[in-house]
């Protein structure tokens, strides 16, 4: 599992009430874990974890459902009752691009469901440029479009890769310098700006 990213830890750090709650979820192209039902799951653990007790009202939602898990409705059903137990609820989605077409219109009905009325619900969202996910998106609030700074980004990220190639012990010692620049070079322009 990747380290939790500076924003996710800017948000605990900044955030010192109990009645505020950071959640992530983290996409990848070749997890399973990539769903909508994962990620729903996901962050409803995420605000069950630090209660100690389950809510009567969560309790109630589920103990109405018929599965053994919930079926997507019910999971928002779920989420949004949270806003009983939190006043603010970040949830930070990264690579929301790595999932299959389909299970990101679902991913983004759930958003939807969660943004489009008042609620506790703030959500920070990352993801390559894609055709589908921009008329999805562009009534979630304001979004910034790195496409302009793709070379700096390019540049942190083979920055960032030479570096742990030369703070690892096993690859600076069996990596040659033209090995290294050629591990730089191919990551970084596969990484598509991301």
């Amino acid at each position: 599992m990747r380290n939790r990213s500076k924003v996710i830890d800017e948000l605990r750090n900044s955030q010192k009430d109990d009645k505020t709650a950071v959640t992530f979820f983290y996409f990848d192209s070749i997890s399973t874990r990539s769903t909508a039902v994962e990620f729903i799951s996901s962050i409803i653990r995420q605000l069950l974890t630090p209660l100690g007790a389950i809510p009567d009202n969560i309790v109630e939602i589920y103990r109405t459902s018929t599965l053994a898990r919930p079926a997507l409705p019910e999971a928002i059903q779920l989420l949004k009752a949270f806003d009983e137990i939190y006043s603010t609820i970040f949830i930070v989605v990264d690579a929301i691009d790595e999932p299959l077409e389909e299970e990101r219109r679902h991913i983004f009905e759930i958003i939807d469901q969660l943004v489009l009325q008042p609620s506790p619900f703030k959500l920070y969202i990352t993801s390559r440029p894609r055709a589908d996910i921009s008329p999805m998106a562009s009534g979630l609030g304001p979004s910034i479009n790195l496409d302009h700074h793709i070379s700096e980004v390019t540049d942190d990220i083979s920055r960032v890769v030479s570096e742990i190639l030369l703070s690892d012990s096993w690859m600076a010692r069996f990596l040659d310098e033209q090995m290294r620049e050629e591990v730089v070079t191919t990551l970084s322009q596969r990484s598509d700006g991301m």
